[in-house]
Formats: C-alpha cells, structure tokens, sequence
C-alpha cells in the first residue's frame, strides 16, 4: 500500500527536473524518506513526519540498524482483511544503492563484496526484526535495492537462482543456501559461523525499469522486495512466518538460540533470555 505506492515515484525524485542528484546509499534512503512522506501527506496524515524514523535499532540492545522504520499504526485504517495485501503495521526497510563512479569503472564491480552485503541485509530482515512468536506478526519486511544498470553486472547469477529471483516481478519463491560455498569476501560482509543458515522466502518484487537506456544518460533499474513469508532454519532450529502471519518455532526457545547466534556472526550481542516484543501486534 503506502510503501509500494511511494516505491512508483523513485524515478521521478531521481531523473526529474530539479531534484538533487543521488550519489550515496544514505540519499536513496532520504529520497524513499521523501515518497513515503509524499503518500502520507496525500491522505491528510497528522504530523506525517513522526511515523518514520532512520536509523532505527531492531532491538534496543542490538547495535544493529534498520535503515529505515516506517509505522503507521496510528493511521487508523488496517484490519485482518487488509493484511492479505501486503499491509503491516510496523515496516523495517534496508536498501541497497548499486553504482558506479564513473564511465571507466563501468561493469568493473566486485560481486563478492556485493553479494555479502546483500546476504547480510536479508539475515537483518528476517532474523532480527521483534516478534512474538504465537502471536501474529505485524512487521513488514522490505528491501528496496537500486542499479545505475543491469542488476547482473553487480551481483552474480550464476548457481545462484535467488539472486535472479529477486529481480523478476511479481511472487517469487527463493532459497539463500550453501552460504559456506560463498568466497572468504562475501562471507567477511555477512559473517563468520552463519554457513549453514537457510532463508527459504516468498516474497513480492515491484520492479520499475527504464524502457531504454541511452548512452551517457543516468538510468536506474529499481525494485522492492517484500517479505510475505519465510522460514530460517540453522542446524536442527528453525522459525517460520506463514502468509497469513501466524509464527512458529520448532521447539520452545529456538527463535532465540537462532536469533542469538545470528547476532553473534554479524558481530552484534544478543540478550539470550527472551523478552517481550517492543511492538504490539494487532
């Protein structure tokens, strides 16, 4: 909903006329900051500005950062129904901003270093995001990922049918496995002792990409990923989100020994006693 619609005016805060020129990760964040600001003030949203925060921790005692939180709650207009599209109640957005500096630099990218990042910001989205488990979950996860070309000359493709997974429109069923077989680059972007984690996931793309892309004119391939459902098993634990929101582990405990020691390989520390979610579901 909100999300997705601010997602369409990416091209425009980009290319159109008067608009800054976006060279760093952190001006994609504030352009998508801007959309978003744009669909809450089109449907008259009392103070819009406090229902998004940068920066945001995903637990108070993790070090670790969403680049973008987004609650809109307080807009008063979700209900189960409305669920099944998508909305949430509480939105954790990581993005990733691909480019390069310059004509000579073009398709000279190092891919280890881009696919460890990537792999590091899905294990964010799906690992360290608050939940109750037993409760239905009210967090949406979404990873807004923008190319100055083609998503293949950054990230690599082959034996790795996820990756083209996340750039193909509509519903897309991955699977992020065989992390111990990424080189020691990537693997120093997403952590140490995380080889045999899984992220099984159905997500929905929204794609936006240029119709041509004429020499020496900026041009940017842009796409949001959005978590419906996943299930992330490590060794004989594991924890699933269904479609239709409902949370289970495979055993009393489990979440936390996964999500304990995913922090620990992303170099972060967890608290090991479970405690109650900071944001209610409804």
């Amino acid at each position: 909903m909100i999300i997705e619609q601010a997602f369409f005016a990416l091209p425009e805060l980009l290319l159109g006329n008067y608009y800054a020129v976006q060279n760093y990760e952190a001006g994609i964040v504030g352009v998508f900051s801007m959309a978003i600001l744009q669909e809450l003030n089109g449907r008259n949203a009392s103070h819009p500005i406090r229902h998004l925060q940068a920066e945001r921790r995903y637990h108070p005692d993790l070090p670790r950062r969403a680049d973008l939180f987004v609650n809109l709650k307080k807009l008063m207009v979700a209900n189960r129904r409305l669920s099944n599209y998508g909305w949430r109640h509480y939105n954790w957005i990581e993005t990733k901003f691909y480019r390069n500096k310059s004509n000579a630099q073009r398709h000279a990218t190092n891919k280890s270093t881009h696919q460890g990042q990537l792999i590091a910001d899905l294990i964010r989205l799906t690992c360290l995001v608050p939940l109750e488990l037993g409760n239905q979950d009210s967090n949406g996860r979404y990873l807004l990922h923008v190319y100055d070309d083609e998503p293949e000359y950054y990230l690599p493709y082959r034996d790795r049918p996820w990756v083209r997974g996340l750039h193909l429109a509509g519903r897309q069923n991955i699977l992020i496995d065989q992390l111990s077989g990424e080189s020691p680059t990537a693997k120093g972007q997403f952590g140490e002792g995380l080889e045999n984690l899984q992220i099984q996931a159905t997500v929905t793309n929204l794609v936006n990409y240029p119709v041509t892309t004429p020499v020496n004119e900026p041009h940017y391939w842009c796409v949001l990923t959005r978590f419906d459902a996943f299930s992330v098993p490590l060794g004989d634990r594991w924890f699933q989100i269904h479609s239709n929101r409902t949370t289970v582990e495979s055993a009393a405990g489990d979440r936390t020994a996964v999500v304990n020691q995913v922090s620990a390989g992303l170099g972060t520390s967890k608290p090991t006693e479970q405690r109650r979610c900071w944001l209610q579901p409804f």
